[in-house]
């Protein structure tokens, strides 16, 4: 007998030899059962080679098989949580382990603290280390930074947070940044602080933006507002071009393009406007679009004897009725 039919013989797979159970998904339409592939002896012989390798085998591959009945279990079907009260479902087995979890506590490995009186406890073992060296600092002397002053009972782990409690509440300690100007007795706790006042208040350290037009004595704080201050006041646009005004009596309209100014003074004022009239007898109506006056002479009563001519006539004028 050869030695792989001696450990065939002593696992008991000679004569009734354990079959792999290995799943296929069925396809969508399909509504058969999943089908059972066999693998023989002969494999698992050459796949392991001692009886703890053959165990550890046959426990993954159950393990695998189980996973898969259970999602086979959970597949195109939606569940409800069991928890009273919980309206939560989903059709997906992981996402209700998640839920679980997260909500209701199922399956969580919490961390407990193991000090006296302490109900702390995490679910992440890192999270229960940073608790205890931060709240009981086993693993280093450390020292608390406490204030001194009287009645108050503040103490801080960072040095530097102890100053800044000093000088925000008790005012020790504090550096004042004190306003250059004679007049102001402003001061503040930091130079950002005092910067913004002088810029604000007394305008130091601003970088002012000076019109050049003529005598203009006009300034601003941005270049934005100046070249408002130049369309509004001296016609001069953004890019450095006059504005074109209308040189109309009591108009006040101006543009910085010379084809605006000519559509405003003609449909404002009928300046350049070409005129078409109706050359029936007894008829004022005029127009200033050609197409217009076509049209007026195919749906005026007057003029429905009158030929028409469509040459000219756009599809807008066509579909008038």
């Amino acid at each position: 007998m050869s030695d792989s039919l001696a450990l065939q013989a002593l696992l008991g797979l000679a004569t009734a030899p354990v079959p792999k159970v290995h799943l296929t998904p069925p396809s969508p339409s399909a509504k058969s059962p999943p089908q059972i592939h066999l693998i023989d002896a002969q494999y698992i012989d050459q796949a392991t080679h001692t009886v703890a390798a053959q165990e550890a085998f046959w426990a993954n591959h159950r393990a695998s098989v189980d996973e898969s009945l259970e999602r086979d279990r959970w597949k195109n079907i939606i569940r409800d949580c069991e928890e009273e009260g919980c309206a939560y479902k989903t059709g997906i087995a992981t996402h209700m382990k998640t839920h679980k979890a997260a909500k209701h506590g199922i399956g969580v490995v919490w961390h407990h603290c193991d000090r006296d009186g302490c109900d702390y406890k995490a679910k992440e073992a890192g999270r229960l280390r940073n608790h205890k060296q931060y709240k009981h600092n086993p693993y280093r002397n450390f020292r608390w930074n406490l204030c001194t002053e009287p009645g108050c009972e503040y103490k801080s782990k960072q040095t530097h947070h102890l100053k800044q409690h000093k000088r925000n509440v008790h005012k020790i300690d504090v550096v004042w940044f004190n306003c250059s100007d004679p007049t102001c007795d402003y001061k503040a706790k930091t130079a950002s602080t005092l910067k913004q006042h002088q810029q604000n208040v007394h305008s130091i350290g601003i970088r002012f933006y000076h019109c050049e037009e003529g005598t203009c004595e006009f300034k601003s704080k941005t270049v934005f507002f100046l070249k408002t201050h130049k369309l509004s006041a001296h016609q001069i646009g953004r890019t450095g071009t006059v504005c074109y005004p209308c040189t109309e009596v009591a108009c006040e309209f101006k543009t910085k393009k010379a084809s605006q100014l000519k559509l405003h003074r003609r449909d404002v004022h009928g300046i350049g406007v070409v005129w078409h009239f109706c050359d029936v007898p007894g008829c004022s109506f005029k127009t200033k679009a050609e197409w217009t006056l076509k049209r007026h002479k195919r749906q005026g009563c007057v003029h429905a004897s009158l030929p028409v001519t469509l040459t000219n006539f756009t599809a807008k004028d066509v579909k008038i009725k």
